[in-house]
């Protein structure tokens, strides 16, 4: 009776304590502090390297590339079966990672069910609209659940007894990590011609992770046990890792098509050797003149102080040999690996495009005087936007000729001259004068004035015709402007307002 009336304290104090206990848990008691979450930039590793992109594209002044995006979705079925572990369609995706580089390079939305209902309700004035010249076809090609999973699980168990009565002690920790894998392949193709870009094509591949850790604590005395356990389950985001894809695919994608060194943008990434290939294939195949202007040209993006003249001189080898070149004046041309590793590293910065830009105002050379005096046959396009000019509406086989133009407006222009059986040359741009864009009011000279050639009149005697064509976007290097007859295609047809054509009387000399 004594031993019963010692432990009953004990009793009134346990319950007293499991009452303010029950108590201290009710609901209007209860707290969970939340931290508010403030939206924010959805900013990835590849963010910087897009922008950068489209700046690399102005530096090394690439061609504009209209994309257009095809229905790009998930390929192996695996979003439904799943429940949406990856995403079910990435054009969205693409189309914002495309929009985001900016540069000369511009997404082009399908939208013709919206022009077709724009058009019924009176509104058609698209005459501004952009044509696309590359399309991107794909998706995910490849998910791989559980393709490797590792596991490891570490037990400890204690029992003692204090007072005869038996003690025991246990701890278990249980450790599981299993990985994924996502496999992306893009296609670039020619809108014009609806087949693939040779070697344009990407298919990368990126590893998601899933962890499982589980800990539990238990502890027993004379058959009584309490126990703690806890559980903590961490998935990389396979959608995050999608997007990463995505841009990584679209950053190889563009920079293959525009011959860049785009590997400089990512880390942990190779050079390509297909583009390098490329580069060094069309330096190599370029005559003397155009390989030291090439060479010339980057070293004034890099900041070096030479003149671009097509000619070996002192200054041009100074300045390659201030990079690391070493070349002496006997050796008449630059080496191919100088051009590469030039080409490779130009400084990607603000800097460089004005650099850029005054190379570009460079070409805009003065014109003879005498030159000038004498244009006695020009003409101007129906938009007022060119005029071009020679010396003469006739000419001998055999005679000098020199070609003026100049336009209202700052835009890029295209020079042909085509002869009696529709055989067509370039004349402008050319290898002195390289870029198709030019300054508003600035009479051009075809050759520029500082150079000691001119045009020479070949034969057949005939109508030969020079036409000269000016459009706001550089033109698409994809689109022809004369079919093998020598006839006007339909991509020229549409540029009809902004182009001039002069006709030219071409005879032989009779002594």
């Amino acid at each position: 009776m004594l031993k019963k009336i010692i432990f009953w304290p004990t009793w009134i104090s346990i319950t007293i304590s499991l009452f303010v206990f029950l108590t201290a848990c009710n609901r209007s008691m209860v707290r969970v502090d939340i931290t508010p979450s403030h939206p924010k930039n959805n900013n990835t590793e590849f963010s910087q390297a897009l922008t950068k992109l489209g700046l690399m594209s102005e530096i090394y002044d690439t061609a504009y590339l209209n994309i257009q995006i095809q229905d790009l979705a998930d390929q192996t079925g695996s979003s439904f079966a799943t429940g949406a572990e990856i995403p079910e369609n990435i054009t969205l995706m693409t189309q914002s990672t495309i929009n985001s580089i900016g540069g000369r390079i511009r997404f082009i939305p399908e939208a013709s069910g919206f022009i077709i209902d724009s058009a019924n309700a009176g509104y058609s004035a698209f005459k501004e609209k952009l044509i696309p010249n590359a399309l991107i076809q794909g998706g995910i090609t490849e998910f791989d659940r559980a393709l490797e999973t590792q596991g490891k699980a570490i037990d400890l168990g204690l029992e003692a007894s204090i007072s005869k009565n038996p003690i025991a002690l246990e701890w278990g920790n249980d450790t599981k990590h299993s990985w994924s894998r996502i496999t992306l392949d893009f296609n670039l193709l020619s809108y014009s011609k609806m087949a693939g870009f040779p070697g344009i094509s990407t298919s990368n591949t990126v590893m998601v992770q899933k962890g499982l850790a589980e800990d539990s604590l238990g502890f027993s005395i004379s058959g009584n046990s309490i126990g703690l356990k806890g559980t903590l389950k961490k998935i990389e985001g396979r959608h995050a890792a999608t997007r990463l894809l995505v841009q990584m695919s679209i950053i190889q994608l563009i920079g293959r098509k525009l011959l860049i060194p785009y590997w400089r943008l990512l880390p942990n990434t190779s050079k390509d050797t297909w583009v390098l290939a490329q580069v060094s294939e069309t330096y190599n195949n370029s005559h003397l003149t155009e390989k030291i202007r090439k060479t010339q040209e980057l070293l004034v993006l890099h900041g070096y102080e030479v003149d671009i003249t097509g000619l070996w001189d002192e200054k041009t080898i100074n300045a390659l040999s201030q990079v690391g070149h070493k070349t002496l004046l006997t050796s008449k041309e630059p080496s191919s690996k100088a051009y590469l590793d030039l080409f490779e590293s130009l400084p990607l910065n603000s800097k460089t495009i004005r650099r850029r830009d005054l190379l570009m105002a460079r070409e805009a050379t003065p014109v003879s005087h005498n030159l000038l005096a004498s244009i006695t046959h020009s003409k101007i396009s129906k938009n007022g936007n060119i005029e071009i000019g020679t010396t003469s509406d006739h000419f001998f086989i055999g005679d000098s000729m020199w070609v003026i133009f100049k336009t209202s407006k700052p835009l890029f222009v295209k020079v042909f001259v085509v002869n009696n059986q529709g055989v067509a040359e370039t004349l402008f741009p050319n290898i002195y004068q390289p870029y198709e864009k030019v300054p508003a009011n600035t009479i051009q000279q075809i050759p520029p004035n500082h150079v000691s050639t001119a045009i020479e009149v070949v034969a057949p005697p005939g109508i030969d015709h020079i036409w000269a064509f000016t459009s706001h976007t550089p033109f698409s290097s994809e689109e022809k402007f004369l079919s093998q007859s020598g006839e006007l295609t339909d991509y020229a047809k549409s540029l009809i307002d902004g182009s001039v054509s002069l006709r030219l009387q071409v005879t032989k000399r009779l002594y």
